[in-house]
């Protein structure tokens, strides 16, 4: 069955080992996106980073109700709790947003970010988040957003807002569909003409698909023999 969503994702990394992480899944009719970024400077941020989509991937599947940011709050609680708990496991950013092709919900803590990106408006679904407080450390604050599935939604690791402008960023979200889109953003990442990042960086862009785009697609699937 086709999905009713466009989307892309990235996650990239400037040394052996990238901390961020970002993952989809298409499950019935919704998409649920996660961006993860572990925590430098301390041991175990990758790991914990990984965590976040193991327990997502596990956890999605038989949760009740999907649609409710309740439901992701107490997934950051209890997840806070076993990664704090984990041996050799640090700590990490993390944004997760979940939707149908008409609304979208959505959770985060920790300093990576979230956008809806309209036509003419932008969004900053993490705006008023507490920022210092990770994934992980056994007292996390997160912050749950939602509202109407109308443009694009960006959510993204601290690697690509570091080193790109907001207008640069939006200015091709707005304009691109999400594959083109994600690639064209991972470029401002790039520090120079060698292509060599700057820093590690995980997004993903996704929207509903429109009319036309599905038209296509239903005329470009075989008819069975």
């Amino acid at each position: 069955m086709a999905s009713s969503f466009e989307y892309a994702k990235i996650q990239e990394g400037f040394r052996a080992h990238c901390e961020d992480r970002s993952e989809v899944y298409l499950l019935d009719d919704k998409i649920i996106a996660v961006v993860a970024d572990g925590v430098g400077g301390q041991s175990g941020g990758e790991r914990a980073a990984e965590m976040v989509l193991e327990e997502v991937r596990a956890k999605a599947p038989t949760m009740s109700d999907l649609m409710n940011p309740e439901t992701w709050v107490q997934f950051i609680e209890q997840l806070d709790k076993k990664i704090f708990e984990t041996e050799g496991a640090g700590q990490t950013t993390v944004v997760i947003f979940a939707a149908t092709t008409d609304k979208f919900i959505g959770v985060n803590c920790g300093d990576s970010g979230a956008w809806r990106v309209g036509e003419t408006e932008l969004e900053d679904l993490t705006e008023g988040t507490e920022k210092e407080l990770f994934l992980g450390c056994g007292r996390v604050v997160s912050k749950s957003f939602s509202g109407a599935f109308n443009g694009t939604l960006l959510i993204s690791s601290d690697g690509l807002y570091k080193f790109a402008e907001q207008d640069a960023i939006m200015a091709i979200v707005r304009k691109e569909p999400p594959k083109i889109a994600a690639s064209r953003l991972f470029q401002l990442v790039l520090g120079n003409s060698k292509g060599i990042l700057r820093g590690d960086v995980a997004l993903v862009v996704a929207r509903p698909k429109s009319a036309a785009a599905s038209m296509a697609e239903e005329l470009e699937t075989p008819l069975p023999v």
